[in-house]
C-alpha cells in the first residue's frame, strides 16, 4: 500500500471515528436529560420511596414566568410544600381525634382532643427536601418529606423531660393555692398549663404519626398531670357568677403579660370543644375580648402583617361550667402563651346566648363521617374560603355568603353545602377550571343569603381531573337537594384510585355556625 493510500485511510478512520463519538456523546446526554429528570416527580414512584406510613409528605410543582428567577421562585414553592406538609400533620391529629373518641380509651382522648383546636405546630425536626427546576418547561417540583419513626425517636425522649417540668410546675402552683397565696398560684398556673399544651401537641403528634407507638406509662403520667391542673383552676376560680366581659378581661390580663411589646394580633372566634364550629357566645366574648386589648394598647388586625401573632382558642363543657382555653402563636405556630379560665354555664342560659348549636349531634357525626378516610392534600393544590375568610365562620340571618376558589391544577369541581338540619344541596356539579384559571381566584358565580335553618353546617369543596359521577339529586326552591346518604357521597368524591400522575384530587371542608 502507497503512502497516499495509507494517509487516505487513516482520514476516513479519523472521520469515522468522530461520528462514533459523536453518536456515544448524543446518547449520552440524551441519557443524561432523562437521568436528570427524578423518579419521584411521578406519583406513584414518590408513593412506593414515601409512602404515608413512614412519612409525611408535602409536595407542589408550579411553572414559573419568564420575568421570575426559577431559584427564587423555587424557595417560595420549598415554603408552600412544608406549609402543606404541615397541613398533612393537622389533619392526621385531627383524623386521631374521632378514631380514639371511638375507641374504649375515651380517656386518653378526652384531654388531646380539646387541646387540638389550640393545636401550635410541633417543630418538625428532621425536614428535607427534594427539588428539580425543569428550565425548558418553566417548572419547578419540590417534595418536602420527615421520617415519622425518626421523629417520633425524637419527640418520645422529649416527652419525659417536658413532662418532668410540667409536674415541678404544677406542684408550684399546689404549693402557693395551699397557702392562700391565690394570685401566685394563678400566675403558676398559667405557666403550668402553657406547658402542658406543648406537651399534648407533642402526644397528639406521636399518637397521630402511628408507627407503632402506643400508650405508654409517660402518657399515663401526663394524663394525671392535665387532670390535676383541671382540678386546681377549679379550686382557684369560682366562675359562678363571672359574666363574658368578666371572662375576657381576666384572660386579656393574662394574653397582655405572655406576649412581647409592641404586639399586633389577628383574632378568630373561639370553637366548641374539637370542632371547628363557633356560636353567637364564641362571637361576644372575641369583641369583649378585643376591646380588652385594644384598651390596653394591643393592636387588632383584620389582615396578618409581618410579624403579625395569631390568637385562637377552644371552650368546652366542663359540669356546670364552660372552660375556654386561649393560646397565641407566631406566623410559624410556635406557641408563645397560652390561658384558659371557666364561666358558669347558667350565666349563658339566663341571657339566652348560645354556646352550642342543637343540631351539634348531627353536625359532629357527619363530622367523623369527613373524617374517615380523610383525604390529604398531595399534588393537587386546593383552596376554598369565604367573603369572611375560611376559619371560625358565623353567619347571621341575612347576611350574604360568598365563595372563592382556587387550583392549580385543571380539574373538575364539586360544591355541597350540608344544612343543619341535615340536607345536603348540590352548589356547584362539575364546573372545569382550564388551564387559564389555574393559580388564580375564581368566584362561584351564585351568592348566597343566611336564611333557616341555622345552626352548624359544612361546606364541601372537591376537585379531581376526572369528571365527577352523577349524584342523585331532587329539585326544590331551586335548589338540587341531594338525595343519597352522607356516606353514598363520600364514596363517589373519594371512589377512584391514582393510577397515573395525571389522575389527581383534593378535598377541602369549611364549617360554619348560622344564627338568627
Amino acid at each position: 500500500m502507497n503512502q497516499k493510500n495509507l494517509k487516505l485511510m487513516r482520514f476516513s478512520l479519523h472521520i469515522h471515528l468522530k461520528k462514533i463519538m459523536a453518536l456515544l456523546l448524543l446518547n449520552c446526554s440524551a441519557f443524561i436529560v432523562l437521568a436528570q429528570t427524578p423518579d419521584w416527580i411521578n406519583y406513584n414512584s414518590r408513593q412506593l420511596q414515601y409512602s404515608n406510613a413512614h412519612y409525611y409528605t408535602g409536595y407542589v410543582e408550579n411553572c414559573y414566568t419568564k420575568k421570575e428567577n426559577p431559584h427564587d421562585f423555587l424557595e417560595k414553592q420549598k415554603e408552600k410544600a412544608a406549609s402543606n406538609l404541615s397541613e398533612n400533620v393537622q389533619i392526621r391529629v385531627e383524623s386521631l381525634t374521632t378514631n380514639l373518641s371511638q375507641q374504649k380509651n375515651n380517656v386518653v382522648s378526652s384531654y388531646f382532643k380539646n387541646s387540638i383546636a389550640t393545636y401550635s405546630n410541633v417543630d418538625l425536626v428532621g425536614l428535607q427536601y427534594l427539588t428539580h427546576i425543569d428550565k425548558k418547561e418553566k417548572k419547578v417540583y419540590v417534595l418536602a418529606y420527615i421520617e415519622k419513626q425518626a421523629l417520633n425517636k425524637y419527640y418520645q425522649k422529649k416527652l419525659q423531660s417536658e413532662v418532668t417540668k410540667l409536674e415541678n410546675l404544677i406542684q408550684r402552683a399546689e404549693s402557693f393555692y395551699e397557702t392562700s397565696n391565690t394570685k401566685q398560684a394563678q400566675n403558676e398556673y398559667s405557666n403550668a398549663l402553657l406547658q402542658a399544651n406543648k406537651c399534648n401537641s407533642v402526644q397528639a403528634l406521636l399518637y397521630a404519626s402511628d408507627t407503632g407507638y402506643s400508650t405508654t406509662s409517660q402518657t399515663e403520667r401526663l394524663i394525671q398531670l392535665n387532670r390535676r391542673l383541671n382540678q386546681l383552676l377549679i379550686k382557684i376560680e369560682s366562675g359562678e357568677k363571672r359574666s363574658i366581659n368578666d371572662l375576657a378581661a381576666l384572660l386579656s390580663e393574662k394574653v397582655i403579660k405572655g406576649i412581647p411589646s409592641p404586639a399586633q394580633l389577628k383574632m378568630s372566634y373561639p370553637t366548641y370543644a374539637d370542632t371547628k364550629f363557633t356560636s353567637p357566645f364564641a362571637k361576644r366574648f372575641a369583641q369583649a375580648l378585643q376591646q380588652e386589648l385594644s384598651n390596653k394598647g394591643i393592636g387588632i388586625l383584620e389582615t396578618p402583617e409581618h410579624n403579625t401573632l395569631f390568637l385562637k382558642g377552644t371552650y368546652w363543657e366542663e359540669g356546670e361550667n364552660i372552660r375556654l382555653s386561649l393560646a397565641v402563636s407566631d406566623v410559624n405556630g410556635k406557641l408563645i402563651c397560652a390561658d384558659e379560665n371557666i364561666m358558669n354555664k347558667q350565666y349563658l342560659i339566663d341571657k339566652q346566648i348560645s354556646y352550642k348549636a342543637e343540631n351539634f349531634s348531627d353536625a359532629y357525626t357527619r363530622m367523623q363521617h369527613f373524617r374517615k378516610d380523610e383525604m390529604l392534600s398531595g399534588d393537587m393544590l386546593l383552596e376554598l374560603w369565604t367573603n369572611k375568610g375560611d376559619e371560625n365562620l358565623l353567619f347571621q340571618e341575612g347576611e350574604r355568603l360568598k365563595l372563592f376558589v382556587r387550583v392549580n391544577t385543571p380539574s373538575y369541581l364539586r360544591v355541597i353545602y350540608y344544612l343543619a338540619d341535615g340536607s345536603k344541596v348540590l352548589l356547584l356539579d362539575n364546573y372545569y377550571i382550564d388551564q387559564s384559571k389555574i393559580n388564580k381566584v375564581v368566584e362561584i358565580p351564585d351568592e348566597f343569603e343566611c336564611a333557616e335553618p341555622f345552626g352548624y353546617e359544612t361546606l364541601q369543596l372537591s376537585a379531581q381531573t376526572k369528571a365527577f359521577k352523577s349524584l342523585q339529586t331532587q329539585v326544590q326552591y331551586g335548589y338540587q337537594f341531594i338525595t343519597e346518604s352522607t356516606n353514598a357521597i363520600m364514596a363517589n368524591t373519594r371512589g377512584f384510585k391514582k393510577v397515573s400522575s395525571a389522575d389527581k384530587k383534593a378535598e377541602v371542608r369549611l364549617n360554619m355556625t348560622t344564627y338568627r
